[in-house]
């Protein structure tokens, strides 16, 4: 079953920008599979007119979206993309494609996107606080994640194996 009726597809605060119409069907059909609500969803395809930037912004406006999902090949205006994501309180999860070298020559048919330098792209995207995800799997879990409701109070405690492994990630 593939709910693409209006009326199949869980109301929710997450909104989701794709370049890609066949990434855009598989978010909305793991969404519903993990009974995941969805806002707005945005198929801007190659960007001819607008890009993720002008998306994006939207989405940040939007009283109906409280998290915004991102799938990019390529990035028109990173310091514009970055900008924005920096000064939102909305968490932006971010799955960009285009990552390795078989992806590469995969997206230079299939957008000609050519991403860039990956260890530039992913400390800019660190820096503005967005978090970077692997996989759709991975993005519907951050929809689940950012959705619950803020852990508060005296009884919250963190665990780790060892002392360096808490410092290592951040704890």
């Amino acid at each position: 079953m593939f709910p693409f009726d209006p009326q199949e597809i869980n109301k929710g605060r997450n909104s989701f920008i794709a370049q890609s119409g066949g990434l855009l069907h598989e978010m909305v059909r793991r969404c519903a599979a993990e009974n995941v609500g969805l806002a707005k969803l945005v198929s801007m395809g190659n960007k001819l007119v607008l890009d993720e930037n002008e998306y994006f912004r939207y989405l940040l406006d939007d009283s109906d979206t409280d998290v915004v999902g991102i799938y990019l090949e390529d990035v028109k205006n990173g310091r514009r993309l970055m900008n924005l994501a920096s000064t939102t309180s909305k968490p932006v999860v971010l799955l960009k494609g285009n990552s390795s070298p078989g992806a590469h020559e995969i997206a230079r048919f299939h957008t000609t996107a050519l991403l860039g330098d990956e260890v530039v792209t992913e400390a800019a995207l660190r820096q503005a606080g967005v978090h970077q995800v692997a996989s759709p799997a991975e993005m519907v879990d951050c929809f689940k994640i950012f959705g619950l409701p803020a852990i508060k109070g005296p009884r919250l405690a963190v665990m780790s194996r060892s002392g360096g492994q808490l410092v290592s990630s951040g704890g």
